[in-house]
Formats: structure tokens, C-alpha cells, sequence
């Protein structure tokens, strides 16, 4: 099994150590994939921060010292906590991964399982029949040209690979004009300004870290089209794309606003603010329960719950007589 960065093995069995690369260092230069990353050790989860960070892998045991360079781009997938997103809470409490690691990622999109009829039917029509004409291709029978396009990938693999080489070797995009800079500048300035009056409460929408994402997402889109210039079309595709992907992760639908905390802290504001007046109220009640919470609070049910849940979890409180009581 590869570990993720790198690790000390001992090769011989006589306390002879020797470096192991992981897959971050082995895919340098490239693309790592993991799948099912929320089930990754928490060591190893910890490994991937500095790695993702600065782009190296640091290694300190055994009388070993070494850094390996790990300029690697990471897709990954994952589950949700409880197996798939439920509708009514926060999405972004829903990803069964800490905010440390979230917050690293350029872009995060979730892919949520809603039944419907009409799309249902198009899948399981194309899942088979895409099956079918596989099948046949595999036994030599000549297939329609519809046939032709489920078995065969839009464009040619060794094609593909081909072109992406030849633009990491040749382009080295970067901003060259002011205009761009600007667009960049403004998008930022506006989003952070569109929270309106903030005071040192107030939910930041946008941190500084996706401006670093949105010029690596831009140059990646200069760098398809084969050019060594960003333009202004490549920073507007990231603005798209990042704006997009905040949407999905970091909104906050109770206050309607975007709240970059949510990936940053692993909880919204609101969030934040509702749990510390469910610990101020048990400690100032002496202990209460769950219907004296509800009705001083008036919070819906199922929401305090969750929030009440979260904060044993978190050992700010604990039951005791069918009471809850603050540690």
C-alpha cells in the first residue's frame, strides 16, 4: 500500500531504513487522485497539509533527513458523513473532512443523489445501452455510428495525453496586463465588500487564500488555450468557477449570505453564534432540558438537536438526570 507523502520502511529487517515515496511525490508534476478520502488515517490526513501547502514533503525520522518536492495537483473524492447530503443542513458541515484540509482546495463541488423520474431514466437508458454496444464491440460486431460514440472517447486518448503534455512543457502563463490585474482586483474587493457594514462579527465571505486559487485557476485556463498571456476570459472562467463552487460549500442559507468560515472553521457564523447561546443558556438555567431549550430558544427541533449533538461531541456539554450541563 502507498502511503500519501512518504514514509521511513525498514527494508531488511535489521533496522536498515529506507525512503518510500508516497503518491503525492510520486505524482510530482502530475495529477494525484485518492478516492475516499474521508476515510483516510488522521496521520495521514496530516501529512497531506504541508504537501498541499507548499508543494514539498518533508521527512525527519530514522536519521533521515529529506525533502522530496510533491508539485502535485490533488483531485479527490469523498463521502458525505452520514452517506449522502441531506437537504435541510448545511452542506458544508455535511463533508466528513477537517476544515484544514478543506480549505486548501481550489474548488469543491458536491455531487448530491436527487430522484427523478425523467433524469433517472436517461442514466439507467444510457448506462445500458452503453453496456450494450461495449458488449458487442468486444465481440467484433460492427456497431452504428451512435453505437461507435458510447464505446469510443470524444477525443483520443493518446491525443489528449498528448496536448496536455505539450502545454505543461511549453506555457508558462502569467498576467501580463493591467486590465486583468484589475479584473482580478475588483472581483475580490466587491465580493469581500458585498457583506455589506463589517464589524469584527461579521462573516468574511471570501479570505485571501482564493485569490491565490483564482490565478492558478486562470493560468491552468491560458495554459488549455496553448497561450503564455492570462486574459481577461481566463480570469472570468475562474470567477466562475470559484464563485460556483462557494455556492455549493460556502453559503450560509440561514443568514442567505456567503461565509467563508464554513470552510475555514467547519461551521457557519450563525452557526457558531446558535451554539454558544445553547451553552449560555444551560449554564445560566443550571442544566436544561431539551423542551426548556426549545421553548427559551425557539429554535426548530431537528436543528437543535444537531447543534446539541455537535456540542457533546465537543465536550462543551454532557447529560446528566435528562438534563444537558455545561462541562
Amino acid at each position: 500500500m502507498v502511503s500519501v507523502s512518504a514514509a521511513v520502511v525498514d527494508n531488511f529487517g535489521d533496522t536498515e531504513w529506507g525512503l518510500e515515496a508516497g503518491a503525492l511525490v510520486l505524482a510530482d508534476g502530475g495529477i494525484a487522485c485518492v478516492d475516499e478520502i474521508d476515510k483516510m488515517q488522521s496521520d495521514a490526513v496530516s501529512s497531506m497539509h504541508d504537501a498541499l501547502e507548499s508543494q514539498q514533503v518533508h521527512v525527519n525520522k530514522a536519521g533521515i533527513n529529506a525533502t522530496l518536492n510533491a508539485r502535485t495537483s490533488l483531485l479527490a473524492a469523498g463521502n458525505p458523513k452520514n452517506g449522502r447530503f441531506e437537504r435541510y443542513r448545511p452542506k458544508g458541515e455535511q463533508i466528513d473532512m477537517g476544515p484544514t484540509l478543506l480549505s486548501r482546495f481550489d474548488l469543491m463541488f458536491m455531487v448530491s443523489d436527487q430522484p427523478s423520474r425523467e433524469d433517472d431514466a436517461e442514466v439507467v437508458e444510457h448506462m445500458v445501452q452503453s453496456r450494450q454496444a461495449a458488449g458487442r464491440h468486444t465481440r467484433g460486431e460492427e456497431l452504428s455510428d451512435e453505437e461507435q460514440q458510447r464505446v469510443e472517447p470524444a477525443i483520443d486518448r493518446d491525443v489528449l495525453r498528448a496536448y496536455v503534455a505539450h502545454a505543461k512543457q511549453t506555457c508558462r502563463p502569467i498576467i501580463e496586463d493591467e486590465e486583468v490585474a484589475e479584473r482580478l482586483k475588483q472581483f475580490f474587493v466587491e465580493f469581500r465588500a458585498s457583506a455589506g457594514d463589517q464589524d469584527d462579527d461579521s462573516p468574511i465571505p471570501l479570505t485571501f487564500r482564493k485569490v491565490e486559487a483564482i490565478q492558478r485557476l486562470a493560468e491552468s485556463s491560458a495554459r488549455v488555450r496553448l497561450s503564455n498571456v492570462v486574459e481577461v476570459e481566463d480570469v472570468e472562467r475562474a470567477i466562475k468557477l470559484v464563485t460556483k463552487s462557494m455556492k455549493q460549500v460556502g453559503y450560509d442559507p440561514e443568514n442567505s449570505e456567503f461565509d467563508a468560515d464554513i470552510v475555514e472553521t467547519g461551521q457557519s457564523k450563525s452557526q457558531r453564534e446558535r451554539r454558544q447561546l445553547v451553552v449560555s443558556t444551560i449554564n445560566e438555567l443550571g442544566g436544561a432540558t431539551f423542551e426548556e431549550l426549545a421553548r427559551r430558544l425557539d429554535i426548530d427541533d431537528e436543528m437543535l438537536e444537531h447543534d446539541i449533538n455537535h456540542l457533546k461531541q465537543k465536550g462543551r456539554i454532557y447529560s446528566m438526570k435528562e438534563k444537558l450541563r455545561k462541562t
